[in-house]
């Protein structure tokens, strides 16, 4: 349903998680690099349904892309590109719609 919100050129990254007693230790963004490193693009592309989950992806580099209801649901769809990225760099959070 929210494939159409994707970027052209863009994965699209479908679950990632840390078990609850491993949160905190930098687990999720050893995931997404080594996800990365498998890519052709360097770009993913997510959407979630769990506000708690927008200020974790932004730090991880995420930006929203849009925000909008669905079906009773608020769904927040985001991206993240590594081109030109450091490691620890944060690019420009932007929130459109």
């Amino acid at each position: 349903m929210t494939e159409p919100l994707k970027p052209t050129g863009m994965w699209t990254l479908e679950f990632i998680g840390v078990e609850e007693g491993a949160r905190g230790q930098g687990l999720t963004r050893v995931l997404l690099n080594r996800i990365e490193a498998d890519l052709p693009a360097h770009s993913l592309f997510l959407t979630t349904a769990d506000p708690r989950n927008v200020p974790m992806y932004k730090h991880l580099g995420f930006a929203v892309e849009r925000a909008l209801e669905l079906e009773g649901l608020a769904i927040s769809a985001m991206s993240r590109s590594r081109v030109g990225m450091k490691e620890t760099a944060h690019p420009r959070e932007t929130t459109a719609g």
